[in-house]
């Protein structure tokens, strides 16, 4: 089956963790890409935008999901290099991510025996990084 719904809601979210038999593992993945680029001219409210769509996505997911989540499974939260890429072009998108890293380990004590971390994909050479 398929089932779609918009991470960036809440109720939706609900509805769907609402229907789901109790599961063992939760991976969570949301675009993200808002805060590239160089700070001097970053717009602020681009990390703001980011977290709602990145980082409030995941957490709501996870939250919603804890009540059908087997205690003795797992949480993977997807993150990106660019939270510890001492980079230029960085600073904003890094911070968006890097509160994926200081969260997990929180989550991981809160939440045992339930495992909780995070991955941080590399950087891939696209024109995506040309700024």
């Amino acid at each position: 089956g398929k089932a779609v719904f918009d991470a960036t809601r809440p109720d939706e979210v609900r509805q769907f963790f609402d229907g789901l038999e109790p599961f063992d593992h939760l991976v969570l993945a949301a675009s993200g890409g808002k805060g590239l680029g160089p700070f001097a001219t970053l717009d602020l409210a681009d990390i703001g935008s980011g977290v709602d769509e990145k980082i409030r996505p995941q957490l709501s997911c996870l939250q919603a999901a804890l009540p059908t989540l087997n205690r003795s499974g797992s949480v993977t939260f997807i993150s990106a290099v660019s939270a510890q890429l001492a980079a230029p072009g960085v600073a904003g998108i890094g911070a968006i991510n890097g509160m994926l890293l200081t969260v997990a380990p929180i989550l991981a004590v809160e939440l045992k025996p339930l495992r909780v971390n995070v991955v941080a994909p590399g950087v891939i050479d696209t024109p995506w990084w040309d700024f």
